[in-house]
């Protein structure tokens, strides 16, 4: 339904006024279809989807597409003219997995280092009771073989932390192979998860800074700053 999104170059985000509002959709459509695809929208990757067709593809397959970058907000809540909140991908991950941990519905990790992701694997066990059927590092070479993993482990959700667009890839291919699952690419989130890397202090989230503070204890992300600044530029022109 077109209420149910706003339109940003040719990425259509979902309108959700809640982490409760994306979750109950992922087992919704789970339920309902067999599978669910939740994907993260900022800026950067609205940008690239109009520069590639391999990530717009992506993007247009996917089932639910949560605003994830301040930009994206900003945009939303002026053109559909309400407050909207942004959906940090970390902190839905972790939602999802508290929620999977109450259901007891079976949940796979892939992705990020063997240390990290076994650090994730125990913290999440401890913090939420998440029944874990199994996990693989991102340094695994046979796709087939992971797939093959994951269908044996009837995994009903799966978390993928390996970057764009490699964790969509292995995502679609999973689907295709038959795994009905809720499917979500996580990029970092591990490493956040397990202060293996630090967020921006809450000060900055709340004010909708994070990119200001990673810019100013990474001053190397001034080109992807730029790229905002090109984002920005486009709405206003009416471009996107």
């Amino acid at each position: 339904m077109k209420d149910k999104y706003i339109t940003i170059g040719n990425v259509d985000v979902g309108i959700f006024h809640s982490q409760r509002e994306v979750i109950d959709e992922m087992f919704h459509r789970l339920a309902n279809t067999g599978s669910s695809v939740a994907i993260a929208i900022n800026p950067e990757k609205i940008l690239v989807s109009l520069e590639s067709d391999v990530i717009a593809n992506i993007i247009e397959q996917s089932d639910i597409r949560f605003p994830d970058g301040i930009g994206v907000v900003k945009v939303m809540e002026w053109r559909s003219r309400q407050a909207l909140p942004r959906l940090p991908g970390c902190e839905l991950w972790q939602s999802l997995m508290a929620e999977s941990g109450q259901r007891n519905e079976p949940v796979f990790l892939v992705g990020s280092t063997e240390d990290v992701i076994q650090k994730t694997a125990e913290q999440l066990q401890k913090e939420y009771k998440v029944n874990l059927v199994g996990v693989q590092n991102g340094f695994f070479r046979d796709d087939d073989a992971l797939i093959d993993q994951i269908i044996l482990s009837k995994a009903r959700v799966v978390t993928i932390a390996m970057g764009s667009p490699k964790q969509e890839e292995i995502i679609f291919k999973c689907k295709n192979a038959g795994v009905q699952a809720i499917f979500m690419g996580v990029g970092g989130t591990y490493d956040v998860y397990t202060g293996n890397v630090k967020r921006a202090p809450k000060i900055f989230c709340n004010m909708g800074l994070e990119w200001f503070y990673r810019l100013y204890k990474q001053p190397t992300r001034i080109k992807r700053q730029w790229r905002l600044a090109y984002y920005l530029w486009l709405v206003l022109l009416k471009r996107i």
